[in-house]
């Protein structure tokens, strides 16, 4: 039986939670490479979820009241994940990066939490919901199973790129 939506985000966000705990504790560096691997496709899997599943879901149904907020934090997702693959091999300036990209998943899963989930329960019914939530797990497991080796070289690639898209559109943030 699928997970409906809110459950199928919520496995994705603790899973990257704990690569990114798991990476910061990590000092092994064939580890930390694996696990930054890991969490880039996890990371990928949730974005896809959003833009393949969720945004059309919600534009189907007229954006009705989507909150602003809920689509800028996606793009600054996007943004994140750019600059954390740009950043190189600066384990100490990444450490930091992904701790401060922690405390603003954690300000984005609580936003999909309360006003993202509702509002597709709210607009799309329930069924529609355990719909959405079999899809997000499919745009997840994209990432991870396709591929004896674990990779999805396309799709991992084609984030990249539509990642460093978003990154070079969007004004530069001040420290």
């Amino acid at each position: 039986m699928f997970r409906d939506v809110e459950t199928a985000l919520a496995e994705n966000r603790a899973i990257l939670r704990w690569l990114v705990e798991r990476l910061v504790e990590t000092s092994l560096r064939s580890r930390r490479i694996q696990l930054f691997r890991d969490f880039g496709r996890a990371l990928g899997g949730h974005i896809r979820a959003i833009d393949e599943v969720l945004i059309p879901a919600l534009k189907t149904h007229g954006w009705k009241d989507v909150p602003m907020e809920a689509l800028l934090r996606h793009v600054k997702l996007k943004r994140q994940l750019a600059e954390l693959l740009a950043m190189g091999r600066d384990e100490a300036r990444l450490d930091a990066a992904l701790l401060s990209f922690l405390a603003q998943f954690e300000a984005h899963q609580e936003q999909e939490r309360q006003v993202l989930v509702p509002l597709i329960h709210k607009l799309l019914g329930e069924d529609e919901a355990a719909s959405l939530g079999a899809q997000v797990e499919a745009q997840f497991g994209m990432l991870f199973d396709t591929a004896p080796d674990n990779t999805n070289a396309g799709d991992v690639r084609g984030l990249v790129d539509e990642a460093r898209i978003v990154l070079s559109t969007l004004p530069t943030q001040s420290p």
